[in-house]
């Protein structure tokens, strides 16, 4: 099971706003439901600046770069967060193509064992 645009009530950035993950795997154990890991997909505003300003329609280079640098901040209280609450984190680039994005995603789950317990709690 996966879910879209995930957040938590205890992950908030440095100006009070709820960070959001782009995907969740969850996994069941009996009725149970668990968080298992979360995916982030980082598009090309992540570290071009022009495409960051085209997208936030911030258009003042020096303003534009401020912004990025605090979501790159907001990005690392992510990572933080999941190693923090034990919570398995993948991050993939806008630069890798359908099938080298399938590759990377069925290797994570490979290593984080996600088959192993897919199928023990179905």
């Amino acid at each position: 099971m996966f879910e879209e645009e995930v957040t938590f009530k205890d992950l908030l950035s440095p100006k009070g706003g709820k960070l959001r993950f782009d995907f969740m795997i969850k996994v069941r154990y009996g009725e149970q439901i668990y968080n298992y890991a979360v995916i982030e997909y980082d598009g090309r505003q992540h570290t071009d600046i022009k495409s960051f300003m085209k997208i936030t329609r911030i258009y003042q280079r020096d303003r534009a770069e401020v912004e990025m640098g605090y979501y790159n901040l907001c990005d690392s209280l992510k990572e933080d967060y999941c190693r923090h609450i034990g919570l398995h984190f993948l991050r993939i680039t806008y630069s890798r193509d359908a099938d080298e994005i399938r590759r990377q995603l069925t290797r994570y789950l490979d290593k984080i064992g996600y088959a192993n317990i897919k199928t023990k709690g179905a």
